[in-house]
């Protein structure tokens, strides 16, 4: 640890498989959280693979020993090559193996400086696993932060069964992770009693998802085009009122209600628009041109500091998502940012406070018919009125969930554990 003009600076590591910048389409909140704790004077190295997630490619071009170093605005990333994959079967879990094993080897070459502490973060359990080995090597506090809880985010989404092997294997890492972390942050908090009640764990700090507001408000104005624009303003062009998701394309996103929605709307000029991609979008499309539904739109996905953008072309934001009870959701904070009057069908109450809030309408849970009359109920409002709920939405978040605001609880958690 260095000091640097009066101010106590930090080395901080960062294990997780699918971070990444702004270039690209998804979430970005250890490069946006890294980014702030720069500007607080300390250093971040994040560890990541540039295989994507949902574009299912790599995103990164390596040297010939599979890694790349890059400086994206003061934040280090240590690029891995990780194992390809085209499903989510067997070359998945090669994949998440991969990153862990390929950075144990890779990382004592890289002569970086001493690590004054390393959190390791779930969106799978061994970059928590990799996190920790380095910690001890290091003798740094390990800090595991909890995205989705390894079982039982599967047993919950009937993925998994509760007493199958993989249950079993995973709910030991998740015991042996627990039981060495000097601290745990939760996105959740349903998590903090789950740590209670499994493991009388009570370290834990709440820190959910945020949004960068000045970097929202700053990137409405962008020019960059491309067919999504192109495609989302002959909509508008044509009359058509945008009810709007953007997200991944998969089976925890319950993506079934939309095509449902569809089915059942007879307001001929709104028009629902799905922005992104994934495992589940060609089967949804192919259902969607089956049932010849005119009122469906998949566009594909944006470079994610585009996200303001986009949103803003949006007249209504939808969220959805299936029986997901652990996390935070990313969408949510970008969707109230944007000004936009939102309507929800979520599992959880902490990942829909648009009632609470007075900007749109909550959904029952997996309810389409209730979704349609929550979609024809907005539509009836005047513009005056559906402002009114943006502007409550932008108030709400620019003071509970800016990026700001977040990073100043990690810095402050990180300095506490050193």
């Amino acid at each position: 640890m260095a000091n640097k003009g009066g101010i106590k600076s930090m080395n901080i590591w960062i294990f997780n498989h699918h971070a990444q910048g702004p270039e690209i389409p998804g979430g970005t909140r250890h490069y946006d959280l890294a980014k702030q704790l720069v500007s607080y004077g300390h250093s971040v190295t994040i560890f990541a693979a540039g295989f994507h997630y949902t574009l299912l490619k790599e995103t990164v071009e390596y040297n010939q020993d599979g890694k790349k170093i890059e400086d994206k605005d003061g934040v280090n990333f240590v690029w891995v090559k990780t194992y390809p994959y085209e499903r989510n079967n067997i070359k998945r879990m090669i994949n998440i193996l991969s990153y862990a094993w390929k950075l144990n080897f890779l990382i004592p070459k890289l002569g970086l400086d001493k690590p004054d502490i390393i959190i390791g973060t779930t969106v799978h359990p061994f970059a928590a696993v990799i996190g920790h080995k380095f910690a001890k090597k290091y003798k740094t506090p390990f800090v595991f932060e909890i995205r989705d809880l390894w079982p039982q985010s599967f047993i919950d989404m009937g993925v998994w069964k509760k007493d199958s092997l993989v249950s079993k294997v995973f709910k030991a890492i998740e015991k042996y992770t627990v039981k060495r972390a000097d601290s745990i942050i939760s996105l959740s908090p349903m998590t903090e009693q789950y740590l209670k009640d499994e493991y009388e764990y009570e370290k834990n700090i709440y820190i959910p998802n945020s949004v960068d507001v000045d970097y929202a408000n700053q990137n409405k104005s962008l020019s960059d085009m491309n067919a999504t624009f192109e495609q989302l303003q002959k909509l508008k062009d044509d009359g058509k009122k945008l009810f709007m998701f953007t997200g991944a394309i998969v089976q925890s996103n319950s993506i079934n209600m939309f095509v449902e929605t569809a089915k059942k709307l007879k307001i001929k000029d709104i028009q629902i628009v799905l922005v992104g991609q994934g495992q589940e979008r060609v089967k949804y499309e192919q259902i969607a041109k089956d049932e010849s539904l005119s009122n469906i739109s998949f566009l594909d996905p944006v470079d994610k500091k585009l996200v303001p953008k986009l949103l803003d072309y949006a007249d209504v934001l939808l969220l959805i998502q299936g029986n997901v009870q652990w996390g935070s959701s990313n969408k949510l904070y970008d969707y109230l940012a944007a000004r936009k009057p939102i309507i929800t069908s979520l599992y959880v109450k902490h990942n829909d406070v648009v009632e609470d809030i007075g900007c749109g309408y909550s959904s029952g849970y997996d309810n389409s018919d209730d979704m349609v009359k929550n979609i024809e109920k907005i539509y009836k409002l005047s513009d005056e009125e559906k402002e009114q709920m943006g502007e409550k939405a932008y108030s709400y978040v620019s003071q509970n969930h800016d990026i700001k605001l977040m990073a100043k609880k990690l810095e402050k958690l990180c300095k506490e554990l050193i």
